[in-house]
């Protein structure tokens, strides 16, 4: 019997694509799709999601929900909503993201602009394979204008779930061993960074 293996994700990467061509693409696609678009300096980025992608995003998401519930903050998730600003050129969908921090901000609101408004507080991506895309520059782009200098706005953090403190997510290494996740990566604002991650620039 022939047994193909199937990526639990599949990408796709299209150069010299323009603003405008990208902007036209996602308002083709509109927002009830599954694919996550990235763009990044006139790269674009098409990644779609199989089950097994989408069954990790899932367990993630009820945990970080659970862990903020529990630490009775006020949060408003926002999906994989995209995020993207003209100036910079660059626009991305998480897996999953939330405000925390800036939760007063959105609250009741269901458009925004991040020329003006802030990106979430914390943006979630699991992914299997290597994006072509820089995934730290991008995200520094996206958050550059409520972080400080480019270096300091954002961080694209690999975290291999035995390195983070306990004393910030108790249990979630054991959580991490027993789905068999492979790779997490969380952007985040630079006050909120857990420790012992590091710096991943591709995702």
């Amino acid at each position: 019997m022939l047994t193909i293996s199937t990526p639990p994700e599949q990408r796709v990467l299209l150069p010299n694509i323009s603003w405008q061509l990208y902007e036209s693409l996602l308002g083709e696609l509109g927002n009830k799709r599954s694919t996550r678009i990235a763009y990044h300096q006139g790269q674009l980025e098409i990644m779609v999601p199989l089950p097994e992608h989408e069954n990790r995003n899932r367990l993630i998401d009820r945990l970080i929900v659970t862990l903020i519930e529990e630490l009775n903050l006020e949060y408003n998730p926002f999906g994989s909503m995209t995020i993207k600003k003209r100036k910079k050129a660059d626009g991305k969908e998480p897996d999953s993201c939330y405000y925390i921090q800036n939760e007063a901000l959105v609250r009741g609101r269901t458009e925004l602009d991040f020329a003006q408004d802030p990106p979430p507080d914390l943006a979630l991506e699991i992914y299997f394979t290597s994006s072509s895309l820089n995934q730290f520059d991008l995200y520094a782009d996206l958050y550059q204008k409520f972080g400080g200098t480019t270096d300091e706005a954002s961080s694209f953090i690999n975290c291999k779930m035995a390195n983070m403190p306990s004393a910030i997510f108790p249990g979630l290494s054991q959580y991490y061993r027993l789905q068999k996740l492979t790779n997490l990566s969380i952007a985040l604002k630079p006050q909120a960074q857990p420790q012992q991650c590091e710096n991943s620039g591709n995702g």
